[in-house]
């Protein structure tokens, strides 16, 4: 009885302790993605201006 109580803590454990850490590692790829995005989002409005700027300028000229 102790030693199939023992196994039953053992796996409860180990549950949590995957569950926990697969938690942990989708919500750090959540930021990670949220970030690229953020970043590519910036960069291409940056883009967008420059093009803009360029066309502008061109106009211009």
């Amino acid at each position: 009885l102790r030693s199939t109580r023992r196994t039953w803590y053992e796996k409860t454990w180990f549950l949590l302790r995957s569950t926990r850490r697969t938690w942990y590692e989708k919500r750090e790829y959540q930021e990670y993605k949220a970030n690229l995005v953020r970043k590519n989002w910036v960069y291409s409005q940056e883009y967008k201006a420059n093009l803009v700027l360029k066309i502008l300028m061109t106009q211009t000229l």
